[in-house]
């Protein structure tokens, strides 16, 4: 467990306690009362994540960006996400906002996950989960945070595109 991360870096890409991940493995891992600021890619424990696995991980505090900003991880490009819990507040001001993880794409794999944060900001495609996945797999999934966004709003995911989703709950205020 590790507490107090704080990085205030609003104009620079790929932050979080990881920037950059990639053919990674981060596991049994959990953050209390961070606070990342970034402007694209901004995750709690990572803001770039390439075929890497996340497991068993969590999340507490405040995760701030411009877009593709997510409680766990901004962007998984591929890799998996498993068991992971984010409590955090998520904002963003441009495009892109989830949960668990803003922008998951290329067979990104994500299972049993958790949000209980708040989502909130003027976001095209925000979720309580995912912003927006593409062509990747979201299975065993609830959000009980409430999410606020300008388009394409939804309580688990904002926007699906070839992708499959299976066992998810919300009970969170959509906005």
């Amino acid at each position: 467990t590790l507490r107090g991360l704080y990085i205030n870096r609003p104009h620079e890409n790929f932050q979080g306690l990881f920037g950059y991940a990639r053919e990674a493995r981060i596991e049994n891992l959990s953050l209390v009362d961070g606070n990342v600021e970034g402007h694209d890619s901004v995750g709690g424990i990572v803001g770039y994540a390439q075929d890497t696995v996340i497991r068993n991980v969590s999340y507490a505090g405040r995760v701030n960006g411009n877009q593709i900003v997510g409680g766990i991880v901004g962007c998984a490009w591929g890799g998996s996400i498993q068991n992971a819990w984010n409590a955090g507040a998520v904002s963003g001001t441009g495009q892109i906002a989830g949960g668990v993880v803003g922008y998951a794409r290329e067979a990104a794999k994500i299972q049993n996950v958790c949000n209980t944060g708040a989502i909130t900001g003027n976001v095209v495609k925000s979720g309580g989960i995912a912003g927006y996945i593409e062509n990747s797999r979201l299975q065993n999934a609830w959000n009980t945070g409430t999410v606020t966004g300008d388009q394409q709003v939804g309580g688990i995911v904002g926007a699906i595109d070839d992708s499959t989703l299976q066992n998810a709950w919300n009970t969170g205020t959509v906005t």
